[in-house]
């Protein structure tokens, strides 16, 4: 192997188009990497996202004699990158909350899907314990708070993902669920000591690496009682190498968060980020939105390279590692015909029909005086895909029950809370609809102003469950986990007594 190709090995790119970028080729030709991710703004159709990958590993195997690993977050729930008329599995506390039993289902749906398109890696399961009930950015993508139960998900989901025969990748370790900050926007720090994560964060990591995960995904956190440097686990070679690889002993890949998010970017820089996250240990760096900055990041791993500053053997181990994964990925492209099936579908309804959760006295059913309201639809963090603006919980209950919406700001101002209780006080019954209500004190005084008025009400939370602590007695409480248009068809067969809710809350209210 050639310096370059050694170096290229630990690369992985993005770019911002549907297409394959003009200067691609001439890319992967200096370069020498063998790793793609994709998003949404890359992906428009089925057919077009099958095209576009047959066309990358085109030029992956013309340009370095191997295919390609390109990999996506198709984790369900809020985060999705396939298009709409590909299927769209419940998220992680969703299945949960459904008990658990489809979770290896959902995954390879998941899986045949992306496979038959051409993407051979899941960056999925979310393998973080959500402890923390304010957490922006994992939340509902997590199995629940209990680790042993967030494990035995994980491995169900990677055999799923295996069942389809593409690559899985557990996230993001040691683990982002005890968190407030989300890092695509700010550094977090999680102050634990060693014998305390082992009782809560890892318990899910060491059951993926049971499971056989292919891969394992790095957080940018500060963990200062792992990390005497005030680096993040992604940088860190005590926690990708003394911890991951050499006492949890995982020998598949190590991938990176992506090294464009705030908590490098802005804190220590994507490109000297990349090269301490090599000398970390990581196999795979993702630099996701730019392809010069990449070359930039390259270009300074090479010179460190060349310099003798860094352990070539190393190198090598690490790029053989990921040669091997490249070299055995499935690069083919199946039956298209056989994406967004209404098989598929109506497996996903199904296990989302399963997911609602009930809390205390049974929901009122709706009337045509009945009000509807709840906060625009938004983005629950920066990883997740953008919102319908055509799709809200008012407008999807009205047209099935008639009645009055109304659609708030995200953080309701005092004037928009009088005037829903201004509105409230003339219907017979109140469905509030919420969207993290804990992290927007707006949607708080709202919720208590509605719920002072003792007209029969629901609150229904359309993310998060964890406002569901604050009802009153004798108000009803469902929770939903996602703000989509199979989450909200559940609810509305909830509403209309044609669905009996039966999951169970997998995360403590209190």
């Amino acid at each position: 192997m050639t310096l370059s190709q050694t170096v290229g090995q630990r690369f992985c790119v993005g770019f911002a188009t549907p297409e394959v970028p003009k200067d691609f080729r001439a890319f992967v030709r200096k370069t020498q990497i063998g790793s793609v991710i994709l998003f949404s703004h890359n992906i428009t159709s089925v057919s077009q996202v099958r095209a576009l990958c047959g066309e990358l590993q085109a030029i992956f195997m013309e340009e370095t004699g191997r295919p390609g690993i390109i990999m996506a977050d198709q984790e369900g729930g809020t985060v999705r990158r396939m298009p709409s008329d590909a299927v769209l599995m419940p998220g992680a506390m969703a299945l949960a909350a459904a008990g658990g039993q489809d979770i290896r289902t959902a995954s390879r749906i998941a899986g045949e899907e992306l496979a038959a398109v051409g993407i051979n890696m899941n960056l999925a399961p979310v393998a973080d314990v959500n402890s923390s009930p304010v957490n922006p950015v994992i939340s509902v993508r997590s199995y629940g708070d209990v680790p042993s139960r967030v494990g035995e998900a994980c491995e169900q989901a990677i055999l799923g993902l295996h069942d389809a025969g593409i690559y899985s990748c557990a996230k993001h370790f040691p683990g982002h669920g005890d968190t407030n900050i989300d890092s695509h926007l700010d550094l977090p720090m999680v102050d634990k000591p060693l014998e305390e994560m082992e009782k809560v964060e890892l318990v899910p990591f060491k059951a993926a690496i049971r499971a056989g995960t292919d891969a394992v995904m790095t957080t940018h956190i500060l963990f200062p009682q792992l990390e005497s440097e005030k680096i993040p686990a992604t940088m860190s070679r005590t926690i990708m190498t003394g911890l991951l690889r050499e006492k949890l002993g995982f020998e598949g890949l190590i991938l990176s968060d992506c090294m464009m998010m705030n908590a490098i970017k802005e804190f220590y820089g994507t490109v000297e980020g990349c090269l301490a996250a090599v000398k970390a240990g990581v196999d795979i760096v993702l630099v996701s939105h730019s392809m010069d900055l990449m070359l930039e990041a390259w270009e300074r791993v090479m010179q460190e390279a060349e310099a003798g500053n860094l352990d070539l053997d190393e190198m090598e181990a690490c790029a053989k590692r990921v040669l091997r994964y490249r070299e055995a990925a499935p690069t083919f492209l199946g039956d298209i015909s056989q994406v967004g099936t209404k098989e598929h579908f109506d497996a996903a309804q199904a296990m989302m029909d399963s997911a609602i959760c009930s809390v205390g006295p049974e929901a009122p059913k709706p009337t045509a005086r009945s009000l509807f309201v709840s906060p625009v639809p938004s983005l629950a963090a920066k990883v997740s895909d953008a919102i319908d603006p055509a799709l809200t919980f008012p407008g999807a209950m009205t047209m099935a029950f008639g009645g009055e919406g109304m659609l708030l700001s995200p953080d309701p101002t005092e004037e928009e809370i009088g005037n829903a209780v201004e509105k409230a006080k003339a219907s017979d019954a109140v469905f509030l609809g919420t969207v993290s209500a804990l992290r927007h004190p707006g949607q708080q005084r709202l919720m208590e102003a509605l719920m002072a008025l003792e007209k029969p009400m629901a609150v229904i939370t359309l993310r998060d469950p964890y406002e569901l602590k604050l009802l009153r007695d004798g108000v009803s409480g469902l929770a939903a986990f996602a703000y989509n248009r199979m989450s909200l068809e559940s609810v509305q067969k909830v509403l209309s007594g044609k669905l009996i809710p039966t999951g169970k809350l997998p995360v403590k209210l209190k």
